[in-house]
């Protein structure tokens, strides 16, 4: 799990939602006495990474409910082979889950 938290929606509703997939920009360093030689190339694979990150592949997960939210596992079925995706967001649908109000069907419209 890289991120997780509520979109507001409408003034009603906020949707839930978790985001997983790998976070190799945000990489540390471990060992504090690492070379020059390996330092340098750290740099230029981060400067790759950076370079690359409008490659990444993304899946919304889009899970049929009704009333029940997304769970962890959804994420497993976008992170096997042949497919692999480098980052899998899962929502709940508005009143379901962990989305706000639970059970809530005001403004549930195909306008809003």
């Amino acid at each position: 799990l890289l991120n997780n938290g509520t979109i507001q929606v409408d003034s009603i509703h906020e949707i839930y939602y978790q985001e997983y997939g790998s976070n190799s920009s945000h990489t540390t360093n471990i060992n504090n006495d690492i070379n020059k030689q390996q330092q340098q190339q750290q740099q230029q694979s981060e400067a790759n990474i950076n370079r690359n990150k409008s490659n990444l592949k993304v899946a919304l997960s889009l899970h049929g409910g009704p009333g029940a939210g997304s769970f962890p596992n959804h994420a497993r079925f976008f992170n096997t082979a042949p497919l692999h995706y480098d980052r899998i967001i899962l929502f709940d649908q508005r009143g379901c889950g962990k989305s706000k109000p639970r059970g809530e069907i005001q403004n549930n419209t195909l306008h809003h």
